[in-house]
């Protein structure tokens, strides 16, 4: 049908349509199955089968480049279930793409780790290059771990490195300010700001 393919239909709509009976998440009748049957995996943390996603290298030539892919991996070891997703990213060379993303078979996800421990992990978690960032239109502010149990921000809030503790009046709200504490010497109150001294 002008080069597309359907399987369980003969109005294919896209380059691959495939039309499924009801949902089935035991055996997947309802989706695209991709097994991997090498006896490596079977072991934890084993890489299954995948999909890659590739697209032009340069204008000059029509050779492709990888970009990235999904692949399942399993979590639970020989003869026992459990199992989840590995996110690779291709680096700026000819190298093996690379594992940046996981989640595994209880939701947890993890950046930069295969092996997460909370809903969300982050494997360098002690810089602020490492941790999280939020930003707006006009100014960040990063969050990350000292690794010794602190929750560090840097001062990209604002000028003054601020936490805004929201309660309706935009002029009234109380601050959260960090200004250069000095541990064991405790906090004072400014006004509507506390103040680390």
């Amino acid at each position: 049908d002008g080069g597309n393919v359907g399987i369980g239909t003969t109005s294919p709509s896209s380059n691959l349509t495939i039309v499924t009976p009801a949902p089935n998440f035991n055996d997947g009748e309802n989706a695209v199955r991709l097994e991997y049957h090498g006896s490596g995996g079977a072991s934890p943390a084993a890489i299954g089968a995948g999909i890659v996603f590739a697209q032009r290298w340069w204008t000059g030539n029509t050779l492709l480049a990888r970009t990235g892919g999904i692949y399942g991996v399993k979590n639970g070891g020989s003869g026992s279930y459990g199992g989840g997703l590995a996110f690779y990213t291709q680096p700026n060379s000819g190298a093996d793409m690379a594992q940046h993303m996981t989640i595994n078979s209880t939701g947890d996800v993890g950046i930069g780790t295969t092996s997460p421990t909370a809903r969300i992990t982050l494997a360098d978690h002690t810089t602020a290059a490492g941790g999280i960032k939020f930003r707006t239109a006009s100014s960040s502010v990063s969050l990350w771990s000292s690794g010794s149990g602190n929750l560090n921000t840097d001062a990209t809030f604002n000028t003054t490195g601020r936490i805004r503790v929201v309660g309706g009046n935009a002029v009234a709200d109380p601050d959260i300010r960090f200004s250069g504490a000095t541990a064991g010497t405790g906090f004072s109150r400014a006004g509507q700001d506390i103040t680390f001294v």
